[in-house]
């Protein structure tokens, strides 16, 4: 899940990181973990708007649905493909708003698939968790997965906006020194 695209050591951190998004927006996380399908959902309509829909954000060419009904087809991939669905919001707002993730994010993340993938190999040679261990398991996931959910919300909800120094540089044209074009000129 690390995002791997052209932003990936040029762009902003996150916002809020991974760790501190339940105390950041806590009505967000709470409604990401008890209906992350509901919040992915409108996550990924706030990002679309009135553009295409594709499927799983575009990342995956199989898709054997047609665009006809992208509401329908958003609303299948939020239920069948979630995990998918999540990934794809992320990398649509990362791209969009040139953002990267932090060491601490990448660590989490990639902690998260290594324990899946390790919990899925167990299951596969014949280990079974006792109803606990699933239990603990299935909210440490529901947790990681609505701080992923609010993280991207908060930068949906709260734009970046640059600092006051670097607005000053930019001049419209692309080059440094300029006053910004939407600047006011002092008045005599």
């Amino acid at each position: 899940m690390p995002y791997k695209g052209p932003h990936k050591d040029t762009g902003r951190e996150w916002q809020v990181s991974l760790c501190h998004t339940c105390c950041k927006a806590p009505g967000t996380f709470c409604y990401s973990c008890l209906c992350p399908c509901c919040s992915t959902y409108g996550q990924r309509v706030d990002l679309i708007g009135d553009g295409p829909y594709f499927c799983c954000g575009g990342q995956c060419q199989c898709c054997c649905f047609k665009n006809e009904c992208p509401r329908c087809c958003l609303c299948l991939e939020v239920v069948c493909c979630l995990s998918c669905a999540i990934t794809a919001n992320r990398i649509i707002i990362q791209e969009r708003f040139i953002i990267r993730n932090s060491c601490c994010d990448n660590f989490i993340l990639c902690c998260a698939c290594v324990c899946a993938c390790f919990l899925c190999i167990l299951r596969i040679l014949g280990f079974q968790c006792d109803d606990c261990c699933n239990l603990l398991i299935d909210c440490i996931y529901c947790a990681l997965q609505g701080c992923i959910i609010t993280q991207q919300q908060y930068e949906i909800d709260h734009p970046f906006k640059q600092p006051p120094a670097a607005e000053s540089m930019y001049d419209g044209q692309g080059d440094i020194g300029a006053p910004p074009p939407y600047s006011q000129k002092p008045q005599p």
